[in-house]
């Protein structure tokens, strides 16, 4: 064999062993980087965590449905009526899905199908216990006999849309 022959097996295999060599430092030192970079968090305090974020979900929720400007209730005779905290009253009264959705669409511009999807949302998630609506009346807009009315009309089975007026 000729010594040349050799001599580049042996530098091509001292070649190797060093860049294997190189390749195990390398990746040591990477995965201990790596290790020390993750945060270690226990279990106990991911768990705190949520909890913490559940009560300000929670609380959110609350504020949410305490300052906003309406609400939506599902009425004794199963349809819904939308009350305004903004005049302590009734707005509308005997609302399908349909009447709903038609309200979202001419309140907020949006396409039919969009307002749809808004007001099942609000129907699914928001809806106010209905006691709990009319306990908020306040006779400024309207009086407590036409308040009255409109409670007797909610409770009737056969109860058409209505729009209210102060």
């Amino acid at each position: 064999m000729d010594i040349s022959i050799i001599a580049s097996i042996g530098f091509v295999s001292l070649y190797a062993l060093i860049m294997i060599i190189w390749a195990k430092i390398w990746l040591k030192r990477d995965n201990e980087n790596w290790k020390n970079s993750r945060p270690s968090v226990p279990f106990q305090e991911v768990n705190k965590r949520i909890l913490i974020n559940e009560e300000i979900k929670i609380e959110y929720e609350r504020l949410k449905r305490e300052k906003m400007a309406g609400c939506i209730s599902k009425q004794p005779n199963e349809l819904y009526c939308r009350f305004s905290s903004v005049v302590d009253c009734f707005t509308h009264i005997n609302m399908s899905v349909g009447d709903y959705a038609n309200y979202i669409e001419d309140r907020d511009g949006l396409k039919p199908a969009r307002a749809l999807l808004d007001a099942l949302d609000i129907i699914e998630n928001y809806l106010q216990p209905f006691n709990e609506v009319v306990e908020r009346f306040v006779p400024n807009n309207i009086s407590q006999a036409k308040h009255d009315s409109l409670v007797e009309k909610m409770n009737d089975t056969k109860g058409s849309y209505e729009e209210v007026r102060s």
